[in-house]
């Protein structure tokens, strides 16, 4: 779920009703660019203080009428203090933010089984580069 406004959260709602509140929106720019707090500690827990969470950001670029970029930059992972680098594997991975940009692109295509992807595929279309206290993927989907 996503409250689209500064100060609005991005959270999970479990079967139960309780909800996970995991990022903070920062920036709110629609339709171009989105910008969210990390509030998830290296030992994957809801993070309270603001100064040790990170930021994600999200672009929406326009190539054609068709064809739209996605660019998403994690970064200040270091703010998260001892440990950070566990938090840059795990967005990193193949279960991290390339699952994501996968399923939102499956979801654009009209693919309603995201979750049936050919995970040796993932994210054929997109190139990760990781440096640093920074993550940033990009790639494009047509349709």
């Amino acid at each position: 779920m996503l409250e689209p406004r500064v100060g609005g959260y991005r959270y999970d709602r479990g079967t139960d009703g309780s909800e996970c509140r995991w990022a903070r929106v920062l920036a709110c720019g629609p339709p171009h660019r989105l910008l969210f707090s990390w509030n998830i500690s290296p030992h994957w827990q809801i993070e309270a203080d603001p100064a040790k969470t990170s930021e994600w950001e999200v672009h929406f670029i326009a190539e054609t009428p068709e064809r739209t970029r996605v660019e998403l930059e994690h970064r200040n992972l270091d703010r998260h203090g001892e440990g950070w680098e566990g938090v840059r594997e795990g967005i990193g991975g193949n279960e991290g933010w390339p699952l994501c940009l996968q399923r939102y692109a499956n979801l654009m295509a009209g693919k309603v089984r995201a979750h049936m992807v050919d995970y040796a595929r993932l994210y054929s279309t997109a190139w990760i580069k990781r440096y640093g206290t920074s993550a940033i993927w990009s790639g494009s989907r047509t349709g």
